[in-house]
């Protein structure tokens, strides 16, 4: 499996490399706070679009193993132009177009990694856990540059890791170590993967009431997760801390992955997800309350 962990730690490294700088990023551009929230906003609009859109794709390739290292492979385009171009409208349509990309990746990582375990000793989340060490290993490098050089080496440093991630998809493939999808006909065009998806929903019992949940609790967090970079600047944080508290945070993700097995079997997965909301409540409290750099 030691290629399913690097393609975690290149792909999460990635990530870990734009998400907590970008915006703050896009603030030293000199965009406005409802700029920089209709860029943030490309992200989970190209994720509602994207999943038929890959699923759609995967049932048109002869070789369906090629979807995920393609998909990687083509985001370098967007991500790299994002160097290029400093204008708000061009680089509202690259993010869209990024992310458009972006979006099905860790999906589909995800499938080929449990269907490769499935029967086997291995545990999903020792595996996932290498992307949570790409994640941190990625900000707390990139925090120290940008402060050196600037923060275009969070962008830099992005593509490198997209880079690396495509590199050993494409050696999966090619060597048979990524499962190929399974789609089928009806999932051949995106308007019936769409419809497929939906159906799901309807039929499923308390999904949509699960699906609502989750809708709440994403809203309360993008929010910070968007401008956290931004007030943490405001109030003094140096790039460096500030990829230092995103990478605390990773690590108590890290904490909950280890202990969510356990914690289920207590106080059983619902129970689990509202402890988790209203941590999360408390915690968005405090940083509206507080400025105190430590603190946060």
């Amino acid at each position: 499996m030691t290629g399913h962990k690097l393609l975690y730690f290149w792909f999460f490294g990635a990530v870990g490399a734009l998400s907590p700088f970008i915006n703050l990023y896009f603030k030293r551009l000199g965009f406005s706070g409802s700029e920089i929230g209709l860029l943030a906003a490309m992200q989970p609009l190209a994720a509602m679009i994207a999943p038929p859109l890959a699923v759609a794709l995967a049932g048109r390739l002869q070789n369906t193993r090629v979807t995920l290292p393609a998909l990687m492979t083509l985001s370098l385009i967007p991500y790299g132009l994002l160097l290029a171009v400093t204008g708000f409208w061009p680089l509202l349509a690259l993010y869209f177009a990024a992310f458009l990309l972006h979006a099905p990746i860790a999906p589909l990582l995800d499938d080929a990694t449990l269907r490769r375990i499935e029967g086997t000793s291995h545990a999903y989340g020792r595996i996932r856990l290498w992307g949570s060490i790409g994640f941190i290993v990625a900000v707390n490098v990139i925090g120290p540059l940008s402060e050196r050089l600037d923060l275009r080496v969070a962008l830099w440093g992005n593509w490198f890791a997209l880079l690396m991630g495509a590199l050993v998809a494409w050696h999966m493939a090619r060597r048979g170590a990524l499962l190929p999808l399974s789609t089928d006909k009806s999932q051949r065009k995106v308007a019936r993967a769409l419809a497929s998806s939906l159906k799901v929903i309807r039929e499923t019992p308390g999904v949509s009431w699960l699906f609502l949940a989750g809708l709440l609790a994403r809203f309360a967090q993008v929010g910070g997760t968007n401008f956290f970079g931004i007030h943490a600047d405001d109030i003094g944080m140096s790039e460096s801390l500030i990829g230092l508290s995103w990478g605390i945070a990773v690590v108590s993700e890290v904490v909950m992955m280890v202990v969510s097995a356990p914690l289920m079997q207590r106080i059983t997965a619902r129970g689990l997800f509202i402890l988790s909301a209203l941590a999360g409540a408390i915690r968005w409290a405090v940083y509206a309350k507080t400025s105190s750099v430590g603190l946060l």
